[in-house]
């Protein structure tokens, strides 16, 4: 079980997990609260709360919960990922600010590892900006481990169609790439599909979910050469 979590961690470069998030493009959380841990800059101004259940079918007792709220612009996160014995902890706070026509963000967070006998803490910084011209918005994110060498960078488009909305996130984890890329369908007034893949891993992925108030979501994503991972969840707008 112990290779097995830092393996699960390491094959995708995009963790914790959001039911809002489409893929591994980040920049689909634009609006969201959960965009805290990734690209602070895309936290909305709406009061929103989200929550989640993520589930492996290759690995019953792996779970992650995910929990996070945001007001004006600040927005706090918590995610739970493993099994009572062995599990990742994350805690973060973070918000956007407007500065002329650019979005820039900051947020914080604790990355709290419990590995049988092996615990540690480690705080990461994340510094982000956007900007949205017409039907185009792009920016980049930069993560950096206070505790140690390890970095990730994020370049991102969101192009937004009659249709839907398209998300191409490119992102630099350590020593390694990923690719990915998304598409958002407005199949009914009320109803949105989501395609997805990702590439170095390969991943495939489908989602589902309302444009309400009250918006539940679920998708699944195909992780090559281990199985499928299922994520449910719901967002409230106050």
């Amino acid at each position: 079980m112990f290779p097995f979590v830092f393996c699960l961690i390491s094959y995708s470069s995009v963790l914790p997990l959001s039911a809002q998030l489409t893929a591994n493009n980040p920049s689909s959380l634009w609006g969201h609260p959960s965009a805290v841990f990734f690209i602070p800059s895309l936290i909305g101004e709406k009061t929103k709360l989200e929550s989640s259940l993520t589930s492996f079918t290759f690995l019953a007792s792996f779970k992650i919960y995910g929990f996070s709220f945001s007001y004006n612009k600040v927005a706090i996160g918590m995610q739970y990922i493993g099994t009572k014995d062995i599990n990742e902890k994350f805690y973060a706070i973070g918000f956007s600010k407007k500065l002329k026509d650019v979005d820039f963000g900051l947020s914080i967070s604790v990355n709290e590892k419990d590995f049988e006998d092996f615990i540690s803490r480690e705080i990461l910084g994340t510094l982000a900006f956007s900007k949205s011209v017409e039907d185009l918005c792009f920016g980049a994110s930069f993560s950096n481990n206070l505790n140690m060498m390890g970095n990730s960078l994020n370049f991102f488009v969101i192009l937004i169609e009659s249709f839907g909305r398209t998300y191409i996130d490119y992102i630099f984890y350590q020593n390694d790439r990923t690719f990915s890329l998304s598409q958002e369908f407005n199949v009914l007034p009320l109803l949105n599909l989501s395609l997805g893949y990702s590439k170095d891993p390969d991943q495939y992925f489908a989602g589902l979910y309302l444009k309400s108030y009250i918006k539940p979501a679920i998708s699944i994503r195909y992780l090559q050469n281990l199985g499928y991972v299922i994520t449910s969840g719901i967002e409230y707008t106050f």
